[in-house]
């Protein structure tokens, strides 16, 4: 079993039942505030468990064990093992996300001149 492939998908899977519960909670009218607490009392967790379990910005985050795993299953509906398994590749990792909102700032609050950098930038990569 490779345990780096199913920490990921583990905590990829765990960050799509978070979007899905919040979009369907959002849609429904209610507050966003608490929705964390919310999440995590449905999963059976603490708030502070949920989020060791999904991360921070800097990319750090608690592995979630195979009991963590087959809880968060269960309480979300899900099938046994779909923790384990991709659904949607690495898109969700809030370390990117960081640094897409730290890249969107930047491209806004910039020239023209500014923004052809920043393009460049992207284009030539950062191990130039």
């Amino acid at each position: 079993m490779d345990f780096e492939n199913v920490n990921r998908n583990r905590r990829n899977n765990l960050l799509i039942i978070i979007r899905e519960f919040s979009e369907r909670e959002l849609a429904a009218g209610e507050s966003p505030v608490g929705m964390l607490g919310r999440i995590a009392k449905q999963l059976g967790l603490s708030a502070g468990g949920l989020s060791q379990f999904k991360g921070d910005a800097k990319g750090t985050a608690r592995n979630i064990g195979d009991a963590a795993a087959a809880q968060i299953e269960s309480k979300s509906g899900k099938p046994k093992g779909w923790m384990d398994a991709g659904h949607g590749g690495d898109a969700i990792n809030p370390a990117e996300n960081a640094f897409i909102e730290l890249a969107r700032t930047a491209w806004r609050t910039t020239d023209a001149k500014g923004r052809r950098l920043l393009m460049q930038l992207a284009k030539r990569g950062f191990g130039s």
